[in-house]
């Protein structure tokens, strides 16, 4: 499948598994917009893309800012999503209720909000990926 003038948004694009996909797609000739938590992040991964991939920085847990970006966007092809805090293993006894609900916030509701924005702007044949590192 040719990704050649689709438009494939990376939400937690900037390292990992993200940028691995927003690489790919990049040279599979998409155009990639990335979205993660830190402006500088998203400016070095860019860079490292080349023309024309773009984005911003993005709070995931944030509902309007994640509507205002896919507004932005318009209309897109494919949408992956592998943003999140990172995981820490403690026992139960050490985790708080606020870092627990950190955790959910981004891995959880972050796709979720991302998903409602993204779905009635996917183009015929779009597709929506999670991936949760």
């Amino acid at each position: 499948m040719s990704l050649a003038g689709k438009k494939i948004v990376v939400i937690g694009g900037t390292s990992g598994i993200g940028f691995a996909r927003a690489q790919q797609a990049s040279a599979a000739g998409a155009d990639v917009v990335l979205a993660s938590s830190r402006q500088d992040r998203v400016d070095a991964a860019t860079k490292l893309l080349g023309e024309p991939a773009g984005g911003r920085g993005l709070d995931v847990a944030d509902g309007n800012a994640i509507a205002a970006f896919f507004e932005e966007v318009g209309e897109l092809d494919r949408l992956v999503h592998t943003a999140g805090v990172s995981l820490v293993v403690k026992p139960l006894a050490d985790t708080t209720p606020q870092k627990a609900r950190t955790v959910s916030e981004r891995r959880f509701w972050g796709a979720f909000l991302a998903s409602k924005s993204a779905a009635p702007r996917l183009r015929d044949g779009g597709s929506i990926t999670f991936s949760s590192g």
